[in-house]
């Protein structure tokens, strides 16, 4: 072969090697394309899925308002619900979450075209990383503590649909006298437009530090045989519990408040996660109903 003919088969083979080259990076970049397309796809569904989820979650399931997380200055870090729902609750959350457990992972799976799975979704949630758990069900507001020595108060608001004039009793815990037990604060208004006049008359306002391993309740009696309980210690086998009952009237919780003490780590309520699959991939998320 003469040297026309070796330099010609050289520059076919270099030719060939820049094309085999530049095939390769350009399929390697369509399919990090094609990637991120996808990435992009799902984490849009997620979006969707999420807020989908956390709205119904909010507003039915559990009947509460955003809430939000800041650290205060003491060294202690609050958590404020300035809504949150009705006592009693009438809807049977238990099967609330079964119906929407059905609903989201089956026709709301078919509208996005993905698999959505719910887990550990309960209608309670949890606020982390202290481990405390809230839930309404019935008559109850229920506030699992199980670490209650991070808890540095609990406050509940309450406007119900009773007059101040009709009270018969009321009953507060004596304060323990000890500032390192949990501070628990209750305060409760009327409907307004009784003999005293104007609008959501106080009836009870209460601040006492309590001790959490021990039985200690306030309690409102009316003269129509409706009543306000507040319970917080030992209750439902746990120590440091505070469930807020109602009963024979109507308790709007205009203020459900909680202080902890600070953590070097982001506090959040969550209400459980979901995975959603597409499009050969799967994301886990979790159900924020709060963080900081």
């Amino acid at each position: 072969m003469d040297k026309k003919g070796i330099f010609f088969t050289a520059i076919v083979i270099a030719l060939f090697l820049v094309l085999f080259f530049l095939s390769q990076n350009y399929l390697s970049r369509v399919k990090n394309s094609e990637w991120n397309i996808k990435t992009n796809i799902i984490s849009d569904q997620v979006k969707f899925v999420e807020d989908s989820i956390v709205y119904e979650y909010y507003n039915k399931i559990i009947d509460l308002k955003p809430g939000t997380i800041e650290r205060k200055g003491e060294g202690q870090i609050q958590i404020d619900f300035p809504n949150a729902g009705v006592l009693p609750t009438l809807d049977n959350k238990t099967e609330m979450v079964r119906l929407y457990r059905n609903y989201t992972e089956g026709r709301l799976s078919q509208l996005s075209n993905a698999n959505v799975t719910l887990i550990n979704f309960y209608p309670n949630f949890t606020i982390i990383p202290y481990g405390s758990v809230f839930m309404k069900e019935g008559n109850n507001l229920t506030f699992y503590n199980f670490n209650y020595s991070q808890l540095k108060k609990v406050t509940i608001e309450l406007k119900i649909n009773e007059s101040v004039d009709d009270v018969d009793e009321t009953i507060s815990p004596s304060n323990s006298g000890t500032n390192t037990y949990p501070e628990i604060k209750l305060k409760i208004k009327d409907k307004g437009g009784g003999k005293k006049g104007g609008g959501g008359e106080e009836i009870i306002e209460s601040e006492v530090h309590l001790d959490p391993t021990i039985k200690n309740s306030f309690f409102v009696n009316f003269t129509s045989g409706g009543y306000v309980r507040v319970d917080f210690g030992y209750f439902n086998n746990n120590n440091g519990t505070f469930i807020t009952s109602a009963k024979g009237l109507q308790a709007n919780i205009t203020l459900f408040e909680v202080r902890y003490v600070q953590v070097n780590q982001t506090v959040k309520a969550i209400g459980g996660n979901f995975t959603i699959s597409k499009l050969d991939l799967s994301r886990n998320s979790m159900i924020v109903i709060a963080s900081e």
